[in-house]
């Protein structure tokens, strides 16, 4: 019965260990930072080049996560990687989604679930104005949006707009319609 439950064991715990896709995204997303911010000591092409390739990397990853993407209303493209710097300087830490810009507005596409390890990470970013960890009240705050799509002035919510999810959508990390 011993063996039994060690060969039960062996055999379900790589399963309770593994990470969704998105947790496998952030922990890819933060071990690049620290990579690159040991990297930039040093400067130049060389990290340029390992710049621009680790940032191709995820974005593709992160694409892969996410799935296709369709342009919101009023916008076009495929949107661009957000957020825009990985490492050392403004843009560090900002929310993980893709970017749609026009010269009307800006609008960042993210799941639920990278919404929500975003919020856990960041909840003590600032040590004078905590951030709220569940959606709702996050989305409510000028933190949040100072924290998530601002790259170098903070943001006031001048009205409140109606965040809904798109039709079709379940709810459900990894989850299609």
């Amino acid at each position: 019965m011993r063996m039994v439950l060690i060969v039960f064991l062996l055999i379900a715990a790589p399963r309770a260990w593994a990470q969704s896709p998105e947790e496998a995204y952030v922990a890819a997303r933060v071990r690049t930072g620290a990579v690159l911010e040991e990297k930039s000591k040093t400067g130049g092409n060389a990290w340029d080049s390992a710049y621009d390739q680790a940032k191709s990397n995820l974005e593709a990853q992160l694409r892969r996560v996410m799935g296709p993407v369709p342009p919101p209303k009023g916008f076009s493209g495929a949107g661009t990687f957000s957020p825009d710097a990985l490492c050392c300087g403004l843009g560090v830490g900002m929310l993980d989604g893709i970017l749609f810009q026009s010269s009307s507005g800006s609008v960042l596409v993210t799941t639920e679930s990278l919404l929500r390890l975003w919020l856990q990470e960041h909840k003590n970013w600032w040590k004078d104005d905590p951030l709220a960890t569940d959606a709702k009240t996050a989305l409510q705050s000028s933190a949040f949006y100072t924290q998530a799509i601002s790259t170098d002035a903070a943001v006031t919510i001048f009205a409140p707009l109606p965040i809904r999810a798109p039709a079709g959508a379940t709810g459900k990390p990894g989850a299609r319609p």
